[in-house]
């Protein structure tokens, strides 16, 4: 990965992390909030999104190396927590990596 492409998946990076904690902590609201109304039921269902999320987090976000960083954006980008727009910068050698493969 050439460096002016590395330079702008970090802030990609930067910005995708905040954009999956924030989902994160907004849909964990809305279970505390709105969930069952056995608060026992609620902590359950919160921890059961918490595992899950927190494993997403890993898997994407927890290998940050260059030989890494165009496999992350694939999955940034099937999560859909960034854009067309945040992939300006980079190179068009890497955005045409990121295309997904066309079927025969």
């Amino acid at each position: 990965m050439k460096e002016s492409d590395w330079k702008c998946f970090k802030r990609i990076h930067k910005t995708a992390l905040k954009k999956h904690c924030e989902v994160t902590l907004k849909h964990l609201a809305k279970i505390t909030s709105e969930g069952p109304d056995d608060p026992h039921g609620a902590y359950l269902e919160a921890y059961k999104y918490m595992m899950k999320r927190d494993k997403e987090l890993a898997e994407v976000f927890n290998d940050y190396r260059r030989s890494t960083a165009l496999t992350q954006l694939r999955f940034m980008i099937n999560m859909k927590i960034v854009s067309e727009v945040d992939l300006e910068g980079l190179s068009e050698e890497s955005r045409a990596r990121l295309q997904p493969y066309e079927e025969e």
